[in-house]
């Protein structure tokens, strides 16, 4: 929705400035703006790990070591223990490793969890933790509570009221987008989205005069 804006107000950054000219003096670092602080927030989302993050933590501080000492003990022991080249037995403890390597269960739970994160904050979606996902699977409904959240900020013309109503309702939809072709402010806008949704060609709308207006505004008042 506009905004307007007068002397001294604060003008967030990413502000789209729909007419006049602005003189705008930047008071924070780049570092402290909303954008930076939502970034932030997504990062450090990344401390508080959903429940199933910490079961394959701990059973990872287990199991690797387990694994790394059957690997030594393969290598370092069996050629002595059961007989062959040591050269053999490393490669078969190398063959251990891979196999019994847990990498791709343990990489692919945090690896999931941060790319949900990150494409729901591409998405305008701010999520606190992995935890917060985890719990997502549990919702049964969702209760938004303001204006906005489901739409996409633009508006449209819900309805017509004419004076004379012994006119069709097309023709002053056919005059207020004549008028507003030439405009680029969202209401003047929606009234045009209007006209060409019931098919009217505003192309074949004269307007005898189409004078812009430029107006001068001193800060000082």
């Amino acid at each position: 929705m506009p905004v307007p804006k007068k002397v001294n107000d604060c003008v967030f950054a990413g502000t789209l400035n729909t007419t006049g000219v602005l003189k705008i003096t930047v008071t924070k670092k780049s570092t402290e703006t909303l954008v930076s602080r939502i970034v932030q927030l997504v990062v450090e989302s990344q401390k508080r790990k959903a429940h199933i993050e910490g079961l394959v933590d701990k059973f990872a501080r287990i199991y690797v070591p387990i694994v790394v000492a059957l690997a030594v003990f393969t290598a370092g022991a069996l050629p002595y223990l059961i007989g062959g080249s040591f050269q053999t037995w490393f490669y078969r403890s190398l063959i251990l490793l891979v196999v019994s390597c847990p990498s791709a269960f343990i990489i692919s739970v945090p690896a999931t969890i941060f790319i949900a994160i990150t494409i729901a904050a591409k998405r305008g979606v701010v999520i606190k933790g992995g935890i917060f996902i985890e719990k997502l699977a549990k919702v049964k409904a969702v209760v938004f509570d303001k204006t906005g959240t489901l739409t996409l900020g633009r508006q449209s013309v819900h309805e017509v009221r004419q004076v004379d109503i012994t006119k069709a309702e097309d023709e002053a939809i056919i005059y207020a987008a004549a008028l507003d072709q030439f405009s680029n402010h969202p209401i003047a806008q929606a009234i045009v989205r209007k006209a060409l949704d019931r098919g009217i060609d505003l192309s074949k709308v004269k307007v005898a005069d189409v004078v812009e207006v430029q107006a001068k505004v001193s800060l000082d008042q």
